[in-house]
């Protein structure tokens, strides 16, 4: 593992733009910053590393608070009492996307792998495709008239379209190259 050696009263300034300063007497050692994620191009270093794991924490928190009942703002029909096992299984959702984007940022924050990172990001996109299956199943004949869909539904189905284009866009090469490192370098 690579270490940034850092003696007493320097100053230590990132490419990050942080700042440390250091005042002792002793030597530190600390980890090196880099992971795959920093040679990714700018956009999809920001989309995976902050975006996409706030958007899917975001969905995982709305479905553990409020649970199976904000399904039916979704699907525009009137409320109705919620059932407990509708409740558990929007629970349930909620902790598997939980899971979903606390590996996300695990991943892109720690692995210095191009392949985790790249096989990492097709699982997300594959996990885009049962979203919209799943929200046609539940609209039914609504699925093919979107004008009568709700403002939430709309977003339930758009949102998981852009996100999947962005994903394959970085798979394909569209949003920029990552650079290649002397480890990858070896690798290939």
């Amino acid at each position: 593992m690579n270490h940034i050696q850092i003696t007493c009263s320097d100053i230590a300034v990132f490419k990050y733009g942080f700042e440390l300063r250091i005042i002792c007497s002793s030597l530190y050692t600390l980890p090196s910053l880099h992971t795959m994620a920093t040679a990714m191009a700018p956009f999809p270093r920001i989309y995976f590393r902050y975006i996409e794991p706030l958007m899917i924490t975001f969905g995982s928190l709305n479905l553990m608070l409020s649970g199976a009942s904000s399904a039916s703002t979704y699907l525009s029909i009137p409320p109705h009492p919620t059932l407990p096992t509708e409740h558990f299984l929007a629970l349930q959702a909620g902790s598997m996307m939980a899971l979903a984007g606390l590996l996300l940022t695990i991943i892109m924050w720690t692995s210095n792998e191009p392949k985790t990172i790249r096989l990492t990001i097709m699982v997300l996109a594959a996990s885009d495709i049962p979203h919209w299956v799943f929200g046609a199943w539940c609209l039914g004949p609504l699925a093919f008239e979107p004008s009568s869909w709700s403002a939430e539904m709309k977003a339930y189905m758009g949102v998981p379209v852009v996100t999947f284009l962005i994903k394959v866009a970085y798979l394909m090469g569209w949003l920029g190259r990552d650079r290649v490192t002397e480890k990858v370098r070896k690798e290939l």
